[in-house]
């Protein structure tokens, strides 16, 4: 498991000005990128599909097998596949990104200390540790199960994959 806060004290979001937008530069520039969410004011999250068998023109389908990243938090962090880290970081490196790899975005791959400061995407999140429900050696929480029972969207902070976080985000 990695703990999620480690990465974000790397984050250097600085104002630089590109002559054109990372949606651009990806779709129009580099070439068989989609960005969906891109330029939406909510939710700050874009998936990035990328397809390499397509033409330079063609459409990338948005299949969850072509999603390979997903950009959060003003454009300033991407969690990556593992498997295309290379690549994307090659083809954004003008753009001042922080790369989160990820083996699969499925896995539960990641922590987080809800005690450290967290970046303001975050802040929003329902953080809700309900182990309670699969471990008979944890004492059942009565205070959490209301809340979980009452239907809100949450995220356990010990145990989470980045599809359950972007869920949570895009309002899923």
């Amino acid at each position: 498991m990695k703990r999620l806060n480690d990465f974000f004290e790397q984050v250097n979001k600085k104002d630089k000005r590109h002559g054109i937008s990372l949606c651009g530069h990806l779709e129009a520039m580099v070439g068989n990128y989609y960005l969906y969410g891109a330029g939406a004011e909510e939710p700050d999250v874009e998936t990035v599909y990328y397809e390499a068998s397509v033409g330079f023109y063609d459409a990338v389908p948005l299949v969850k097998e072509n999603i390979v990243a997903y950009i959060t938090y003003n454009e300033s962090i991407a969690f990556v596949r593992e498997d295309i880290l290379e690549k994307f970081k090659e083809d954004t490196k003008e753009y001042d990104l922080l790369y989160i790899p990820v083996k699969s975005f499925e896995t539960e791959e990641f922590y987080i200390d809800n005690d450290r400061e967290l970046p303001a995407f975050l802040k929003e999140v329902r953080w809700i540790d309900d182990d309670f429900w699969n471990d008979e050696n944890i004492p059942f929480d009565y205070e959490k199960f209301e809340i979980i029972d009452s239907g809100i969207s949450y995220v356990n902070p010990k145990h989470f994959s980045v599809k359950k976080l972007m869920d949570i985000l895009t309002g899923e």
